[in-house]
């Protein structure tokens, strides 16, 4: 077996062996059937085509760091009393586990014989959305993207992010939050709504499946107008974003937040964590006061299209041909 084809393979499974599912046993092995592999952690699945003449389920963390650490063109599996992995000089022997590659074997994949295609710019309207929607499982209607006809709509209850696609969708989705960032990395270009989950397709043929949301999202629409006070960022406004992220607070990229304050006619971008502080500013032509909060990487995008934005009384908008985001003031 090539070794390369079987790390492209598992590298493509690697987000659904994530803790955090609804099922940390499945989602620590990967598996490998006579027609397919997939890794699944009971909230999103990947499936990829692979041939295999042995069955088997391998943990998943140690597989892939011997995959990594070897370095030959052909690997051999023999399945005996273990799962014995020949790699050159190096072998490697995993303990079998009947029972998880049986309950494995059991899973309802209704893949779709066809599948319809995503817009164009399908991946970019996710990316963009993805900073908006709620972390707080408190509120699980927010912690879905919501895909209506040709708007891609997120929330959080401080944030609104809209983006109006080319074409439109022949269905609605509401895809978990926790899913996008990995959703967006297979470059998915079509997609089918089968019993209650989403298969999404790439163009590597991988197949990316996500649990389908039902509940209903909240209407946003009267956020995304308004009136107010036209306002241009600096020049050196992306710089000064840069800079500040040095100590940006935050786990996970689409967690961090860098605070933006007008006052004064000065602008000042602020970020802190546990080891310090950065305050970046310049002077502005304008004698408005505001303060928000917003994520520096999604800020950067928006600035490399528009340094345009609309203060209004409670909040800021962000608006382009295409995309439109909204942020609360803050008091």
């Amino acid at each position: 077996m090539k070794k390369q084809e079987l790390k492209n393979v598992v590298d493509a499974m690697k987000p659904a062996c994530k803790a955090g599912g609804m099922d940390e046993d499945f989602g620590k092995y990967l598996f490998f059937l006579n027609d397919k592999a997939f890794a699944y952690n009971g909230s999103m699945s990947v499936v990829c085509s692979h041939k295999s003449d042995v069955e088997f389920a391998v943990p998943a963390v140690e597989f892939t760091k011997f995959l990594d650490k070897v370095k030959v063109d052909e690997i051999e599996i023999v399945i005996d009393e273990a799962i014995n992995i020949k790699a050159g000089k190096a072998t490697a022997s995993f303990a079998k586990n009947d029972f998880i590659l049986n309950k494995a074997k059991e899973l309802p994949f209704n893949i779709p014989s066809t599948f319809d295609a995503l817009p164009n710019d399908f991946v970019e309207a996710v990316r963009m959305c993805q900073y908006s929607v709620s972390k707080d499982k408190s509120f699980q209607a927010l912690t879905y993207l919501y895909v209506h006809k040709n708007r891609v709509a997120s929330t959080d209850n401080y944030r609104v992010s809209q983006y109006s696609m080319e074409t439109e969708m022949g269905d609605d989705l509401y895809i978990p939050g926790d899913a996008l960032k990995y959703l967006i990395s297979y470059d998915v270009d079509q997609y089918k709504l089968v019993d209650g989950a989403i298969y999404f397709k790439g163009k590597n043929d991988a197949l990316f499946i996500v649990r389908m949301g039902n509940l209903p999202f909240p209407a946003y629409e009267s956020y995304m107008e308004g009136d107010g006070i036209e306002l241009e960022f600096p020049e050196a406004m992306r710089s000064m974003v840069d800079t500040a992220s040095v100590t940006v607070d935050g786990k996970i990229e689409v967690d961090k937040n860098v605070r933006i304050e007008i006052s004064q006619g000065v602008i000042k971008v602020h970020s802190e964590n546990e080891v310090g502080k950065i305050i970046v500013e310049e002077k502005i032509d304008s004698d408005v006061e505001a303060s928000i909060l917003i994520n520096p990487l999604f800020l950067s995008t928006i600035l490399g299209i528009t340094r345009k934005i609309i203060l209004c009384e409670n909040r800021i908008l962000f608006k382009t041909d295409k995309f439109r985001h909204v942020v609360a003031l803050l008091g």
